[in-house]
């Protein structure tokens, strides 16, 4: 290494006195003793370091590039990102593991998002028979051209118009903290809910809850400090006990957008927005 050949030089007496005699220096450099300064000396040790640690990190290569398994086989996300990813209006932003962090190439605006979902959902019967086949058009996008699996399994689980009554919530309140997991709608795997609230508590914040069934969330909210709750949810819900969680169907909702701009500080989904679509 060049490094320590350099250290490892020595310079001859005769070779100095001569440089001595040439500038009328009177003392030759073996007449004193050697002195290396720390500075120096820590200068020589962190450049013998900084070259090792080149070395080392060149013999190591490149970390593998992530891959994720497709119908297609493993292909990198940065396939993904121009087969799949672009063609659908995002971008890749970091290549994570499970779930690469994506951002959108064209922003949509809330009056197209909920224009765009008035029009889709005024086209269906929010209460009519599932269809049994995926529609043809829609097949390419839905199976991620190509790079997704299909595996057809039919189950008729069509909504029916059914207003309910919540009247459970001034009791939910008062459950001990170890009661929780039995009102909850999915049992362990709603305690996620309950551990992002209190990562990310909503005290003194309002919020929307997006599909309810049992009003499990609103009450893990409010719980945790939430202000206000607003649930958006297709049955008719008629809410006794407490004036802190209110009722929005999502038409009215995606009507009347504009008077609900900038009211919500958080959001809650649970096994709800992941059924949009075909399902």
């Amino acid at each position: 290494m060049m490094l320590f050949q350099w250290m490892s030089q020595r310079t001859t007496k005769t070779d100095y006195d001569d440089e001595s005699k040439r500038f009328g220096k009177t003392t030759s450099f073996f007449q004193q003793p050697m002195e290396c300064p720390s500075t120096q000396m820590l200068l020589i040790i962190a450049m013998c370091i900084s070259t090792l640690a080149v070395i080392y990190r060149s013999r190591q290569g490149r970390p593998p590039e992530l891959t994720v398994k497709t119908a297609l086989g493993n292909v990198t996300y940065n396939e993904l990102d121009e087969c799949v990813f672009h063609r659908s209006n995002f971008k890749l932003r970091a290549a994570l593991h499970p779930l690469p962090l994506l951002d959108f190439i064209r922003k949509q605006t809330c009056e197209q998002i909920f224009a765009d979902w008035l029009r889709i959902a005024a086209s269906s019967s929010k209460f009519g028979i599932a269809p049994k086949t995926m529609p043809i058009k829609l097949k390419k996008k839905f199976l991620m051209y190509g790079y997704s699996v299909l595996i057809e399994l039919y189950r008729d689980q069509h909504a029916v118009e059914s207003p309910k009554d919540w009247t459970q919530i001034p009791e939910w309140m008062k459950l001990e903290e170890d009661q929780l997991r039995s009102i909850v709608a999915y049992r362990d795997q709603s305690m996620a809910v309950v551990h992002a609230l209190k990562e990310y508590p909503p005290k003194n914040k309002r919020g929307l809850v997006i599909g309810s069934e049992k009003p499990w969330v609103e009450v893990l909210a409010l719980r945790a400090g939430a202000e206000e709750i607003t649930t958006v949810e297709y049955q008719k819900l008629t809410i006794h006990g407490t004036d802190r969680v209110k009722y929005i169907h999502p038409m009215e909702l995606a009507q009347m957008w504009r008077e609900y701009e900038g009211k919500f500080d958080f959001a809650i989904a649970f096994s709800s927005i992941e059924h949009s679509g075909l399902g």
